[in-house]
């Protein structure tokens, strides 16, 4: 028992440090959200708010043809540092020539800044 209290007393710092850590992971101040961060996600574990996950980029839609593509078989490019799907070549060549021709869908436009923690 001595020798456990002199560790705590030796090494107090450090278990603070990894309780605060702990704790704002939990409450979703992490990166990421943290483990959860109380968001209420749906069954899959995919929130509204998980931007970048695989069930909000299986409705990614090329801008050229208005279709849904699939974003881990689909050509793509990065427009203002945000990737951008084509179901062709062609279309992903259209767009580059003139990307101001065509609306990009809510989820692929450019984030100027982010409101909010998740």
């Amino acid at each position: 028992m001595e020798v456990e209290m002199q560790w705590l007393e030796q090494n107090w710092l450090f278990v603070l440090l990894g309780a605060g850590v702990i704790f704002f992971m939990m409450r979703g101040g992490g990166m990421g959200c943290g483990m959860g961060g109380g968001q209420g996600g749906s069954p899959g574990g995919a929130s509204p708010h998980d931007h970048g996950s695989a069930p909000m980029q299986a409705q990614t839609v090329d801008p050229v043809s208005g279709r849904p593509v699939e974003p881990s078989t689909a050509v793509s490019t990065v427009y203002r540092g945000v990737p951008v799907y084509f179901e062709s070549r062609e279309n992903r060549d259209r767009f580059e020539a003139s990307p101001g021709q065509f609306a990009l869908p809510q989820a692929q436009q450019p984030q100027s800044h982010r409101r909010g923690s998740c």
